[in-house]
């Protein structure tokens, strides 16, 4: 049940004696707390007058002599209350009371601001608090936007999907520097006051974990180079009066492009990345051995230690190419194995000599396929696993996948258990927006229990995790910046490979 919180501005004018009623019914502590927890008519009247008494504060016109007057009433007539019916009749006066002074006193007019043309400069940041609010689509026509920061300087930036008309009310000791506005579809500032106002390609976003938010950081620090918000109101729904007062710095961590910082791995090792000119290029969990700029092969494609033939998939078939690139052969399983739906990675068995394809579609079945005799063995069933990566690992003669998680098949191809570890790879969620898509695909690649997992944009390594299977622990050991994507303004979409 909804309490007050309307003493949240005049806390500091009161004494010990004075209750502030921000609090929540479980913490209830005295009989009017508990009286207003125990009635539901009680509670709504105290909810309203909250809402009421906010509203009026954000009007400088009245706002010092109800603050003052609020003290008053709730020292000396609340508290004077008995019984229910005590309560609810001095609450239902008190809202009266602040509507008519309210009408009596209105605010100053709003009015509509016009988009200024081009970007905002870059000074604007300067020393500025960046107070983000965004969701899918509003409660109702509008959101209220309150911000009361007594000498700060603030960025206001706005984005929803659906249209919105943001009323934004600014206290006159709180200076907007700019209001930065983006959405799919029409969005619409008023304000108590002028204020320079740009419309930016942003997404929505109401969660810090998204590749939506970061798109947002992104573009706030290509605009005004600054890499974080100090401020974020996200929800899927944007509530109708949103105030900005306080601001909690502890947060800002997971607010910045920073988030999430990389560590040590748990077991380093090195591997070979294929890049597009199908030549190795040596990495470890930290990074490439030799500074590269090179863009490299994600999926579907492998090469045979054995005698260097470029392997790749192509619809359903295994090609065969030699290092110039002429096409050899092409191979598709007999009609005795289970039609590939669709294929999306293979790797190389280098104790069997074998090359093993993983596919979607159904159960989804790992192939292998022998190519010195042309001849595919078996298909084994994924057991419904939609695995996008996958990979033989010597050491311990087995395949590992991911689908979202580890997929884990022994030598032989057989399906031996799944392990979900999403929650334990640290910023895995801003590769992608799990609202409107899959889960972000990426590259696996073991060396025992050490496993590299890997993800990519544009051809580009942007994140590797290391995820130790004995212990069960996970660490971000390498990070790049992420690439800006253009469609971050466009109609949700799933993040493709």
């Amino acid at each position: 049940m909804k309490v007050t919180k309307f003493l949240t501005r005049a806390a500091i004018l009161c004494s010990e004696n004075c209750f502030s009623a921000s609090f929540d019914c479980s913490k209830a502590d005295t009989a009017i707390e508990k009286m207003i927890c125990s009635n539901a008519k009680v509670s709504a009247l105290d909810s309203e007058l909250d809402k009421k008494f906010d509203a009026a504060t954000f009007n400088e016109k009245i706002r010092t002599e109800i603050v003052k007057d609020q003290i008053i009433w709730l020292m000396k007539t609340r508290e004077k209350c008995e019984d229910i019916k005590c309560l609810e009749e001095i609450y239902r006066k008190r809202i009266d009371y602040i509507e008519s002074q309210a009408s009596q006193n209105p605010a100053e007019e709003e009015f509509l601001l016009s988009t200024y043309a081009g970007e905002p400069e870059a000074s604007l940041g300067t020393d500025a608090e960046v107070v983000l609010v965004s969701g899918y689509e509003p409660e109702g026509d509008s959101a209220t936007i309150n911000v009361d920061r007594p000498g700060s300087n603030v960025i206001l930036v706005l984005s929803s999907y659906e249209s919105i008309l943001w009323k934004v009310h600014v206290t006159p000791t709180t200076k907007i520097n700019a209001i930065l506005v983006g959405g799919y579809k029409t969005q619409q500032v008023s304000s108590n006051i002028k204020v320079p106002l740009f419309t930016v390609k942003i997404p929505y976003a109401y969660e810090e974990d998204n590749i939506n938010f970061k798109k947002i950081l992104i573009e706030i620090n290509r605009l005004l180079a600054i890499n974080h918000v100090d401020y974020f109101n996200g929800n899927y729904r944007v509530p109708q009066s949103v105030s900005v007062q306080t601001i909690n710095k502890s947060n800002r961590n997971k607010l910045s492009l920073d988030w999430p910082a990389t560590a040590k791995p748990i077991k380093n090792f090195s591997f070979q990345l294929l890049d597009v000119n199908n030549q190795p290029v040596e990495w470890t969990l930290t990074g490439p051995k030799v500074s590269t700029k090179n863009t490299y092969v994600q999926r579907g494609t492998v090469v045979s230690p054995k005698d260097g033939s470029i392997y790749k998939l192509r619809s359903g078939k295994i090609e065969k190419f030699n290092q110039t690139g002429t096409k050899l052969s092409t191979s598709v399983p007999p009609e005795s194995l289970p039609r590939i739906s669709w294929d999306t990675d293979i790797t190389y068995d280098t104790k069997r000599n074998l090359l093993s394809l993983i596919t979607l579609g159904g159960e989804g079945y790992l192939y292998r396929y022998h190519p010195g005799k042309n001849v595919w063995l078996d298909a084994h069933s994924a057991q419904n696993n939609d695995i996008n990566s996958i990979f033989y690992d010597k050491k311990l003669d087995r395949y590992m996948g991911w689908a979202g998680g580890l997929v884990v098949f022994n030598g032989d191809g057989d399906y031996l258990y799944s392990k979900p570890i999403t929650e334990k790879l640290e910023g895995y969620g801003t590769l992608y927006d799990r609202n409107n898509g899959a889960a972000a695909p990426l590259k696996i690649i073991a060396s025992g229990d050490a496993i590299a997992l890997i993800a990519f944009s544009s051809g580009n390594v942007t994140h590797i995790w290391n995820y130790d299977v004995a212990s069960d622990k996970a660490a971000l050991t390498y990070k790049a910046s992420l690439a800006y994507d253009d469609e971050s303004n466009s109609r949700p979409h799933s993040v493709r490979w």
